[in-house]
């Protein structure tokens, strides 16, 4: 993340919101930092991130935004992969 922020930051210089979002089945994966911590020199980048695991059915459901089919759509894809695996 740091890197796409940085890249992106250097070469418009504007302000960035960063956003990841893990679409991936393991529950307890959400990292929202970067740290580094090298003889001295230190950097810890803090992000914004979504996990479609953490959505809920309903709420999606009943939402008017287009977005919500996506997040629903990769909830259902998850729920079918671990039933077949």
């Amino acid at each position: 993340m740091f890197k796409y922020f940085y890249r992106i930051y250097d070469k418009y210089n504007k302000k960035i919101v960063a956003l990841a979002i893990f679409t991936e089945d393991r529950k307890g994966y959400k990292p929202s930092s970067f740290d580094y911590d090298f003889h001295g020199t230190k950097l810890s980048y803090h992000y914004n991130n979504y996990k479609i695991l953490e959505q809920q059915e309903s709420e999606l459901l009943d939402s008017d935004n287009p977005f919500a089919m996506v997040i629903l759509a990769r909830l259902y894809s998850l729920e079918v992969r671990v039933k077949i695996v």
